[in-house]
């Protein structure tokens, strides 16, 4: 299989993060700019957090995975995806330090047919490694991603409003599940189904843009559905989230620029940023840092209201943030 890789490790935007502010949330918490790009229009799509602590974040804007250090944001590595790929999208661990991620074509009109792909990230060794996996020449917009075993993801088709089975293996790929929950509404006038997907603890989370919603169903370890669809809650724009133990749900609200908490009994609960500030400005995902310094700071990345800005004009460059929620969380 042919390994691409281009490495480039660069200063100037870690460096213009650092004078970024600190802002207080609804709940008392401070957000924190972890790292913000340089230039509107730019955006940072969806991260994942590692074992070391480091942050892999995604870019839609351009081919590009950036690995940050919360605790060193100065020196940061840019992965560049070579080829026919101008967007980064979802990304997950499918065993240690070895990722799959989405990656395909994003212009200012839309998803672009038929350029999608499965890639695979391989961090086990010195340098890493990128490579395709899966081209699925049928998909319209692969955007989440999420590992069902180490084998085998599930990914979401936005504009197609379902979910695609990938084996990493083999790049076979196969529709999982298509169902309204993950659909666009007809005359919808919010270009986006199924959006984030996670699987946790017998459930595959997912979320509905244009429905406005987050919804799970019951899976078993093999990927067999056992149960119907549960709507959790709605109301709310969303993105991409994370899902803690007990499953709740911490979620970006994109163009309301806020981030909330969801219960299992569909409780909504603010706990950053507000409808006119760009604390946490056009949310595109979180997830909290792992190990026992970060288990309580959630990290978000943002597009910086670049599609939806503030009274029609107000918009910043994407960033990454962290929400340190030790007074929220128990």
């Amino acid at each position: 299989m042919n390994m691409l890789l281009y490495i480039v490790t660069i200063l100037s935007a870690a460096v213009a993060a650092m004078a970024a502010p600190t802002y207080q949330s609804v709940s008392g918490a401070p957000i924190k700019t972890v790292v913000q790009l340089q230039q509107t229009g730019t955006q940072f799509e969806n991260l994942i957090t590692r074992t070391d602590g480091t942050i892999l974040a995604t870019r839609i804007d351009v081919p590009e995975i950036w690995w940050i250090d919360p605790a060193d944001p100065i020196h940061i590595r840019v992965i560049t995806i070579e080829g026919d790929v101008v967007s980064v999208l979802g990304i997950t661990e499918t065993s240690p330090n070895v990722y799959a991620f989405n990656a395909g074509n994003v212009t200012s009109q839309g998803a672009v047919d038929g350029s999608f792909q499965v890639w695979g990230l391989d961090l086990t060794h010195e340098e890493p490694q990128t490579y395709p996996i899966a081209k699925i020449d049928r998909a319209s917009f692969l955007n989440g991603i999420a590992t069902l075993d180490p084998k085998t993801v599930i990914v979401t088709d936005t504009n197609l409003g379902l979910l695609w089975k990938v084996d990493i293996s083999t790049g076979h790929y196969e529709i999982f599940l298509q169902d309204p929950s993950m659909a666009i509404p007809e005359g919808s006038n919010i270009p986006a189904g199924i959006n984030g997907v996670h699987i946790h603890n017998g459930y595959l989370y997912f979320t509905n843009t244009a429905q406005m919603s987050l919804s799970r169903l019951p899976i078993a370890k093999n990927g067999t559905i056992t149960g119907s669809i549960q709507r959790i809650a709605e109301g709310f724009m969303c993105d991409d989230f994370d899902v803690q133990p007990d499953g709740t749900v911490y979620l970006p609200t994109t163009s309301q620029n806020t981030v909330i908490r969801v219960s299992l009994d569909g409780r909504v609960q603010q706990l950053a940023g507000t409808a006119d500030s760009l604390a946490v400005g056009g949310g595109t995902a979180a997830q909290f840092g792992r190990g026992p310094h970060r288990k309580k700071t959630l990290f978000v990345t943002t597009s910086g209201d670049r599609f939806s800005p503030i009274s029609g004009t107000l918009m910043e460059p994407g960033k990454l943030v962290a929400i340190d929620l030790s007074s929220v969380i128990s």
